[in-house]
């Protein structure tokens, strides 16, 4: 394995806090000689300096993308944090239900920032439909979209695949697992692709929480931030809070990581320590 050494990690600790804005301020170094190593192998390079140089320049804007797929972190799962959708069951959606109603105009628009390869948009997904769709009885009236967001482009094509293997459905309740899901065969192994009514809610968008503008034109009732701010630099998480909040409706609601404890934000209400309303 290639070592990297002091100078060559902090030119990589800085290059992860100016693009992503990820706190390394722990000594990161074996991460990137442990998930960047290889790389430098299959482009024939001995040093992380050359490296950082072919990052920074001929790499270009794909090479880049390697880098960011390559060091974040992307560990989730569905209904993870279960107590968080037990929350969102019982007390958001019928909160929903009296801001949006079923009028025919009556949109519910929800995001997870940072959904890394789906599961958690998904579990909105189902969890809406559960809660709204009875009451109606009309599902195709039922105005839900939810957005996932990520950096890591292998992350979301799994979302955008919706395929799923064994492993991967651990913490699935069997009702949802037999309504929402269907098995399929690939690469030799079964997996389980989620079912088309629920894909078709879930748009999955590429774009960095810390660039200049965000590709979205709408409101959110609900936005999911959940164990990503654990990751990031200190003085950037409030600022990043801030953004998030600007892109609730009013009476919206924001969800927060469990570890992600004693934030505050203007116009929000903490509910609970990592989940915030906003004043309607």
């Amino acid at each position: 394995m290639i070592a990297a050494t002091e100078s060559e990690y902090r030119r990589f600790r800085d290059l992860a806090r100016r693009e992503l804005g990820l706190d390394w301020t722990r000594d990161k170094k074996y991460l990137i000689e442990t998930r960047l190593g290889q790389r430098l192998e299959q482009l024939g390079m001995d040093s992380f300096s050359a490296y950082h140089k072919h990052l920074c320049g001929n790499g270009g804007p794909a090479e880049l993308q390697y880098f960011f797929n390559t060091i974040t972190t992307t560990k989730t799962g569905f209904y993870r944090d279960s107590s968080d959708f037990d929350f969102f069951r019982q007390e958001v959606l019928a909160d929903l239900r009296k801001q949006v109603g079923f009028a025919p105009h009556g949109a519910i628009r929800l995001w997870s920032a940072g959904c890394s390869s789906g599961e958690e948009p998904f579990t909105l997904a189902f969890e809406t439909l559960e809660g709204m769709v009875p009451l109606s009885k009309q599902e195709p009236s039922l105005d839900l979209r939810i957005l996932g967001s990520d950096i890591n482009t292998d992350m979301l094509a799994i979302g955008e695949d919706a395929l799923y293997l064994d492993q991967q459905m651990e913490g699935l309740p069997l009702p949802i697992r037999k309504k929402y899901f269907k098995p399929t065969r690939g690469n030799g192994r079964t997996a389980w692709q989620v079912a088309s009514n629920v894909r078709s809610k879930v748009d999955y968008r590429h774009f960095n929480l810390f660039d200049r503008r965000y590709p979205i034109a709408t409101k959110f009732q609900v936005i999911f931030f959940r164990n990503v701010l654990y990751y990031l630099d200190r003085s950037l998480r409030q600022p990043l809070l801030d953004r998030l909040v600007n892109c609730l409706a009013p009476g919206g609601w924001l969800f927060l990581g469990k570890v992600e404890a004693g934030y505050s934000m203007v116009g929000m209400k903490k509910i609970h320590t990592n989940i915030f309303h906003k004043t309607p």
